[in-house]
């Protein structure tokens, strides 16, 4: 990610707690593009495990796990407390919080 993207922060803090600082030859806010240039062999990239979808598997690209340093971040939902939710908002939270479980447990079964 360019300049100014906190994942872009996230990225360098990452690679400095592990001794090095990344020489990006690609800055772009297209992750599909950006897996793309490193299945063609133009470098490697880090990126949040929630961004594995189906265009993303069928590159010819291997995935691994970041074991150290340990690199995670938080994911917030928030809402305004004093409105009232009607059935939609309900129904949208459930669905990401359900979404997100299902997903961890999906990385916790294969290992990342």
């Amino acid at each position: 990610m360019p300049l100014g993207y906190d994942f872009r922060d996230m990225t360098e803090r990452f690679c400095r707690e592990a001794g090095f600082y990344p020489d990006f030859a690609f800055e772009g806010d297209e992750t599909g593009i950006t897996h793309e240039l490193v299945e063609k062999g133009l470098g490697v990239a880090l990126f949040p495990s929630l961004l594995s979808n189906e265009r993303l598997h069928d590159l010819q690209t291997a995935k691994l796990k970041i074991i150290e340093p340990h690199c995670s971040r938080t994911v917030g939902l928030v809402w305004h407390k004093s409105r009232p939710c009607n059935d939609i908002v309900k129904s949208f939270i459930q669905y990401t919080m359900k979404f997100l479980e299902d997903k961890k447990d999906q990385e916790r079964k294969n290992g990342f």
